[in-house]
């Protein structure tokens, strides 16, 4: 759990430093004493790039998955990075909008639940996916309070993942922190 709650910390600042409307508006959540849009955008990066890189179960009883006949007893993963992505269940997949994830928004309460699942579901669900919102939102927050995020000259959006353990950005992501006054 550490270093998928380290990736993400580092994608949503990635994230929000590529967009100054959404990181403004982060700030402004924060500093009111709200998180709601804040955890928005967490739950935006881990959406538009998931650490976990599926979710895996045996079959308890022959399925048909796809129009392929798969027999009882067959392991099956579920990509989250592939569901999560697809136009079929989010507007512009492809963008960074953490309004998609604000309920009282209209049209947001439509959002597939298994579409986006980055701690799984159910009884192997992650054990630690509330401690790790927590530490997200609370270390995003001082950030915010303290610093503006810029990109660096040298770096290249989009960063991509590669699969380790868990999926890892695909380069080193540099960012500009820049003290608030």
């Amino acid at each position: 759990g550490i270093d998928a709650t380290a990736t993400t910390l580092a994608l949503t600042l990635h994230y929000l430093s590529l967009n100054k409307n959404v990181q403004d508006e982060a700030r402004r959540d924060v500093l009111s004493g709200s998180t709601k849009y804040l955890r928005a955008c967490i739950k935006e990066t881990l959406r538009l790039s998931p650490t976990a890189g599926a979710n895996s179960r045996y079959l308890a009883e022959d399925s048909n998955i796809g129009g392929y006949h798969v027999p009882a007893g067959v392991l099956v993963s579920a990509f989250g990075s592939v569901t999560s992505i697809n136009d079929n269940y989010f507007n512009n997949p492809r963008s960074y909008n953490p309004n998609r994830w604000i309920r009282d928004l209209e049209g947001n309460s439509k959002i597939h639940p298994f579409a986006s699942l980055p701690f799984g579901y159910g009884p192997r669900m992650c054990p630690g996916h509330k401690l790790a919102m927590q530490e997200m939102t609370l270390f995003l927050s001082e950030i915010l309070k303290h610093y503006t995020l810029e990109e660096c000259e040298d770096h290249l959006p989009p960063v991509g993942m590669i699969y380790r353990m868990n999926r890892v950005p695909d380069r080193q992501i540099n960012i500009k922190f820049l003290k608030n006054i």
